[in-house]
């Protein structure tokens, strides 16, 4: 289960969607410390400049959030999110994290970390036990 979780939250923050919208970029973007500032980076296109930086800037904060709250976070402790099974497709889930990011503006001021895992709470509840 733990690897699906890896996997699921890797996949949320790899891949941008064709249908994000433009945004250019400056050093200051690469300086991700609001929810606002990783969705703006997560949702740069292919087409853009900074495409290869900012997905590999995406993908890397994503994963290492999700490694540190694995290493930090007893293996007894309940999820705070459940993986779907089958995990969906790594495009789906970063159109899912952009998409939760632009319907959630009063989370953009908050730490760039507690929007990734307020995404994955909000996006895969456990079922209630």
């Amino acid at each position: 289960m733990r690897s699906a979780l890896v996997a699921l939250a890797a996949a949320a923050l790899l891949a941008a969607p064709a249908a994000a919208q433009q945004t250019r970029l400056s050093a200051d973007n690469f300086d991700v410390r609001t929810t606002g500032d990783l969705v703006r980076l997560c949702g740069v296109q292919p087409s853009e400049p900074e495409y290869a930086e900012a997905i590999g800037w995406c993908h890397g904060y994503g994963r290492g959030a999700i490694d540190y709250h694995r290493a930090a976070t007893p293996a007894a402790a309940p999820p705070l999110f459940c993986a779907p099974n089958p995990a969906p497709a790594w495009p789906d889930v970063l159109r899912a994290f952009l998409t939760w990011g632009n319907a959630n503006p009063q989370r953009a001021a908050t730490p760039a970390v507690e929007g990734v895992f307020r995404f994955l709470i909000d996006t895969y509840p456990c079922p209630r036990r």
